[in-house]
């Protein structure tokens, strides 16, 4: 399944890699199903995902044992990162971003970023809009218990949605790569003045891009619906 991926670095993912990958990542969201907060939008879930509606009755000692078999690495971030971390639910606080409860692990597989762990944060409603936060949709995901998703499957048939690409994050060279080019498709819009320009044609910011693409949704309540498969970002790593 890994082969493309080395040691020390990164290479571009054979189109069967990419779409194992994927397969592992709906596998890992329908584990990780149980691991959650309660189901909110299950009467909403369109009718690819909606195949998915039962809640699997795995343990945790089972799940971890299964991603051990799977020669998978667990990560533990104790300061909450977009890159590593996913949010399940943001809660009233009075400290932004403190990690209050950890529902399931981080996973790499060496440099390239598997599965976010999935966490509640405290954020401070004052600051943040969590009405828009807990409910906006997750982009690059295919099923939650907690919030819509939306990945390149959905609307494709059974047989065709298994080859979808997997999103690729992954580190280099002490940098988080977003939605790095796969190898798969046309190359991503990589230089800041192509995001600026894909921003224009937009109703949305720089800044809600990057948000979109660092956390996988949008934190302020937006009324548009996009989908910016193409695009691409990097960070320092802390």
């Amino acid at each position: 399944m890994y082969e493309g991926l080395k040691e020390n670095g990164f290479c571009k993912l054979e189109n069967h890699t990419s779409w194992e990958l994927y397969a592992l990542s709906r596998v890992l969201d329908i584990l990780c199903l149980n691991f959650s907060v309660k189901n909110a939008f299950e009467e909403q879930l369109p009718s690819v995902a909606s195949q998915f509606c039962v809640t699997p009755k795995v343990r945790m000692e089972e799940y971890l044992k299964f991603i051990a078999d799977l020669g998978l690495s667990i990560v533990e971030e104790n300061n909450f990162h977009p890159f590593y971390h996913e949010i399940i639910q943001a809660n009233p606080a009075t400290r932004n971003f403190e990690i209050q409860k950890a529902w399931h692990p981080c996973l790499m597989y060496k440099n390239l970023l598997i599965k976010r762990a999935g966490i509640e944060i405290g954020l401070n409603s004052a600051e943040h809009d969590l009405a828009a936060i807990n409910t906006n949709t997750l982009f690059w995901a295919f099923r939650r218990k907690h919030r819509k998703c939306e990945d390149s499957s959905y609307g494709w048939g059974s047989v065709s949605q298994w080859k979808t690409s997997f999103r690729v994050d992954v580190i280099l060279d002490n940098t988080f790569h977003y939605n790095k080019v796969d190898g798969i498709g046309d190359p991503k819009k990589t230089s800041l003045e192509q995001l600026r320009e894909w921003v224009c044609n937009k109703d949305i910011n720089y800044s809600e891009l990057m948000d979109l693409l660092r956390y996988r949704q949008f934190m302020s309540a937006l009324p548009i619906n996009l989908y910016p498969n193409d695009l691409t970002t990097t960070e320092p790593q802390p």
